[in-house]
C-alpha cells in the first residue's frame, strides 16, 4: 500500500526540498527510487522543479583532518549494584487444639459439599 506524497510530507511535516537534503539526494530519479523502496507515491516532477530547482547538488562535506577529529571516550561498563534482598516477617503457626481445628476443618468443607449439591 502506497502513501501518497501529500499525506506524508503534511503528517511528518517535510517539505520536497528538506527530504531530498536529509537523504543526500541529488536528481529527482533518485527521489523516486527513495520514496519507492519507502513505499511512498512520489510528487509531480514540476513539484519537484518549483521547490527544489531545476538540479539540486547536495553539498559534500570535506572530511576534517585527523588533528580536527573529535575523540570520544568510551567509558567502560560497570558492574550493576545488587539490591539488597528484602527479609519477609516469619509466618507463625497458629496453634489450635485439635477439637478445634477438626471443627474447622468440617465446616469448610461442608460448605463446599453444600454449594455442590446446588448446582
Amino acid at each position: 500500500m502506497t502513501v501518497a506524497w501529500s499525506f506524508y510530507s503534511a503528517r511528518r511535516r517535510v517539505s520536497i526540498k528538506q527530504y531530498v537534503k536529509r537523504r543526500n539526494l541529488g536528481s529527482y530519479d533518485d527521489l523516486i527510487a527513495d520514496l519507492a523502496d519507502r513505499g511512498i507515491a512520489p510528487p509531480g516532477k514540476e513539484q519537484y522543479i518549483t521547490e527544489v530547482g531545476k538540479s539540486p547538488v547536495p553539498s559534500k562535506a570535506k572530511p576534517k583532518p585527523e588533528s580536527q577529529k573529535t575523540k570520544t571516550r568510551v567509558k567502560p561498563k560497570s558492574k550493576p549494584k545488587s539490591k539488597p534482598t528484602r527479609s519477609l516477617p516469619k509466618k507463625t503457626k497458629v496453634d489450635l487444639p485439635a477439637s478445634e481445628a477438626d471443627e474447622a476443618w468440617e465446616a469448610v468443607n461442608s460448605e463446599y459439599s453444600d454449594k455442590d449439591k446446588k448446582q
